[in-house]
């Protein structure tokens, strides 16, 4: 039997080799980051995204990279989820 985080268990609703736009601005806002925060945060791990890109991608204008559901796993980690 396989445990779940706690902190990761909302993002057992979508594949991890995928995420929708919805659930990517859900994740960011439920950690208080802002769009140019979480770019910031690619940016140290050597991805070209700014917070324009971000904004993109949770607007549906851009589609989310693959790389993105394993990082804000990997960001789970250091922001945790916090309770509005």
């Amino acid at each position: 039997m396989t445990t779940t985080r706690p902190e990761i268990a909302h993002l057992q609703d979508f594949d991890k080799a995928t995420i929708t736009p919805a659930q990517l601005k859900r994740w960011r806002k439920r950690r208080k980051l802002s769009q140019d925060k979480l770019a910031q945060f690619f940016q140290q791990l050597g991805y070209s995204t700014v917070g324009r890109t971000v904004r993109r991608w949770e607007n549906g204008e851009r589609k989310i990279p693959l790389w993105v559901p394993t990082l804000i796993d990997a960001l789970d980690e250091r922001f945790p989820h916090q309770a509005s």
